[in-house]
């Protein structure tokens, strides 16, 4: 499935949507960071602390690390004192030894042990932020960004609608509810959770630009400071801060404000506090005290219920959809047609890949007994309305041996008939046509016999796989198996290479080689194969690539094929292309006398289209190549061709990849279909890479394409060669082949 897209609605004043301002990219999280309320550096007088300057001058220390922290830095380590070691044991041992055993929900108990293991979580340790941000970017893709205090509900909500976590470095002094206990302890570890995590986005998607009366509905705080009062109201505070939900039913914890207060906890479950079912219209008008006692608690029956009842809730108030592209870690509006569309297009072809690329023909598999259940649905053409359907069979513990779909008239619909061969008692049966309710139309328990090709003129049939047994890489990190298996040059060259018996030209060939080999991929994107959905989560940032100085004569042999090409872009290259370069020139210092270096190109693809550079040493083979595109990761030579022949390369060098191949990555349309060859290769045979090689060269390496009526070039092989480039599209060819007209036999694969 492509990326699961997170989409909310905004509210139905257009004039109101127009004025508020949010940020749209992670970057302008940094505007933020100064506009704490209350517990910052200043802390009040009734404050444990208050009295206390050695406290108080530590607070300040702590507080300019988070003022002074930007996007993408690593959070500095902090040396905690013996106090704070002290007051985190206390809070950390009720936790392990009382609350997570006796009330915790089993998410929580299920990841605790993992923050052990990978972050350092025990009594005499405070971990450190960036040890937790980096695990659970792996996790989930939520990273933590220190903060000096608390901020007002707008703009920490606004936070996690980029699956980014606000989160203090400071420990209270004896009792204190916002400090690292609360946040590492309480929040941190359910963000670690794909449900829980999708959960806390929600709420920030759903905050971006909304009214101040919606943003107090979803927050939930009522205190007063000094003479500051700050209201908001409760969704927030009741569910994620606050949250009871059940599990086998008993009622369980996974509100952070409860699991990192012992007494709370052992007050909520006394038979003294109040309980109520959680319900979004009532719950979003109460109010909360942020630094009393808790008298009432909402009760769930799952988080999934919590967050349709919220998404539901507040579509009803909200109208302009927004989504987040996890790609470029950017907000984007489908106000505008364009927009829209790129939307629609993602989410049909999510239903084709479904059929296409994850399932194979039922043909192929042995016919179902005569006692198969067959139950059909309808699933509307929307974000994760897919997963959800099927995430229901897989904790229902049934397991599908037939799929069919086909669309309904309604173009937002299709029909969905599934069998399995387990016997269900009638009220298991029941609680799974419940359950599938929630997230499809029209459940009903169909006949078998009735299933293969009868409902539609056009019907899908497919069936489960197994396991590829073919190894591919899942994790961007896995990159770095394979970037050095290099075909050909790289550090050695052939005696037929121009610059094989220079002897400068071969130590220079040497360094940049080193660069490729000692680079690492420290990002965190994931291929999680799970049932019948493949999910694509990325979540960008990495090592650095090492500026280099560029000698006299690379700059010269640059200058010369630089300037001979863009005389030349206007008349032949493709509209596409033109709009890109002229970007690069203006982000990405693209000129005549100066070689673009990989890390400035690579930070402005990441903007533009989530793309990045990964250097290499020298040509890898097809599935290698291949699969560093499904991550989105180009794989770009840092080396000049030999000055000598500045018009020749047998290989490919930088003027090729940053000339032909870069500027297109920064167009959306071209990214993703560079990214389709590369999802398509993963696993794929032998026979198929092949094939896949041969058309990667005719289309994304020499492809022509038509432009009100003219040929045009897009290929980058084309794109950085003046001669070749004007050869292709010269009277001398005229065995031009349209692709469109040719049945390739990977189609029938």
């Amino acid at each position: 499935m492509e990326m699961n897209f997170a989409v909310v609605y905004s509210d139905k004043s257009a004039q109101n949507d127009t004025q508020m301002q949010y940020p749209r990219h992670i970057k302008d999280l940094d505007n933020l960071e100064d506009k704490i309320l209350c517990a910052g550096v200043e802390i009040d007088a009734d404050h444990p602390g208050f009295k206390d300057i050695e406290y108080r001058k530590r607070r300040e220390q702590l507080a300019q690390i988070a003022i002074s922290y930007k996007h993408g830095q690593s959070i500095p380590r902090i040396k905690y004192t013996a106090n704070e070691l002290k007051a985190w044991a206390a809070v950390y041992e009720q936790l392990t030894n009382n609350t997570m055993p006796k009330y915790a929900c089993k998410e929580y108990r299920q990841v605790f042990p993992l923050f052990q293991k990978n972050c350092g979580f025990r009594a005499n340790d405070i971990p450190q932020l960036q040890d937790i941000s980096d695990f659970l970017k792996e996790s989930t893709g939520f990273t933590i960004r220190p903060t000096a205090g608390m901020l007002c509900s707008r703009d920490f909500l606004a936070s996690l609608a980029f699956r980014v976590f606000r989160c203090t470095q400071y420990i209270r002094h004896h009792s204190k509810p916002i400090d690292a206990c609360h946040e590492i302890l309480g929040h941190v570890p359910l963000l670690a959770t794909p449900e829980y995590a999708q959960f806390s986005q929600e709420f920030g998607l759903l905050s971006l630009g909304a009214s101040d009366e919606l943003i107090t509905k979803l927050a939930s705080v009522s205190f007063f400071s000094g003479s500051i009062s700050i209201m908001f109201l409760t969704l927030y505070w009741y569910t994620i801060e606050n949250g009871l939900c059940i599990e086998n039913g008993k009622r369980k914890i996974y509100g952070a404000g409860l699991l990192s207060s012992p007494a709370e906890a052992e007050y909520c479950f006394s038979g003294k506090a109040k309980l109520r079912k959680f319900e979004s219209d009532i719950v979003a008008n109460e109010k909360y005290p942020l630094t009393d006692q808790n008298w009432q608690y909402f009760v769930v029956d799952s988080l999934e219920e919590a967050k349709k009842n919220l998404i539901e809730w507040a579509s009803a108030a909200r109208r302009i959809q927004l989504r987040y592209n996890p790609y470029t870690q950017s907000i984007e509006e489908l106000g505008n047609p364009y927009n829209l569309k790129v939307f629609v297009n993602e989410m049909t072809r999510d239903l084709t890949k479904f059929n296409g690329f994850l399932l194979k023909s039922f043909s192929n598999t042995s016919p179902l007994n005569n006692s198969a259940t067959t139950l059909n649905f309808d699933v509307r053409s929307k974000s994760g309305a897919l997963i959800d359907c099927f995430q229901v069979f897989k904790t229902s513990n049934v397991d599908l041996k037939h799929i069919e779909c086909c669309p309904l008239n309604d173009s937002n619909k299709v029909q969905f008939s599934v069998c399995f061969e387990q016997e269900l008692k009638e009220q298991q049966l029941q609680k799974l046509l419940g359950q599938l309710k929630k997230f499809s139309e029209n459940v009903s328990v169909a006949d078998s016999k009735k299933l293969n090709g009868s409902r539609a003129d056009v019907v899908h049939e497919v069936c489960l796989f197994a396991d590829n047994p073919l190894w591919f890489p899942k994790h961007i990190a896995e990159l770095d198996q394979f970037a050095n298996r290099i075909l050909s040059y790289g550090a050695e060259l052939d005696a037929d290479h121009p610059g094989f018996k220079d002897a400068t030209y071969r130590e220079r060939r040497k360094y940049f080689a080193d660069i490729a080999v000692n680079h690492k991929q420290l990002s965190d994107t994931t291929i999680a194969f799970n049932d019948v959905i493949t999910k694509l989560s990325f979540y960008l940032s990495g090592q650095q690539i090492p500026k280099v100085q560029y000698t006299a004569k690379e700059i010269e042999t640059w200058r010369t094929i630089y300037n001979k090409l863009k005389q030349l872009y206007p008349d032949y290259a493709c509209m596409e292309y033109n709009k890109a370069f002229e970007l690069c020139k203006k982000f990405c210092g693209y000129s005549p006398n100066n070689i673009p270096q990989l890390q400035d190109i690579s930070d402005f693809l990441k903007s533009r289209t989530g793309f990045t550079l990964r250097p290499v040493a020298g040509l890898l083979s097809s599935r290698d190549f291949l699969a560093g595109l499904a991550f989105r990761v180009f794989h770009c030579t840092q080396y000049m061709r030999h000055y000598s022949v500045p018009m020749y390369t047998p290989e490919p060098d930088a003027c090729h990849e940053l000339l032909g191949h870069v500027p297109l990555f920064a167009d959306p349309d071209f990214a993703k279909f560079s990214q389709q060859f590369g999802i398509i290769s993963l696993g794929a045979s032998d026979e198929v890479i092949n094939q896949l090689g041969t058309l990667y060269w005719f289309t994304v390496e020499f492809g022509l394409c038509l432009e009100n009526g003219q040929k045009k070039v897009y290929g980058a092989g084309l794109l950085s060669s003046f001669g070749e480039i004007q050869h292709a599209l010269s009277n001398k060819v005229t065995n031009t082949l349209h692709l469109t007209n040719l049945i390739f036999q990977i189609a029938k694969n």
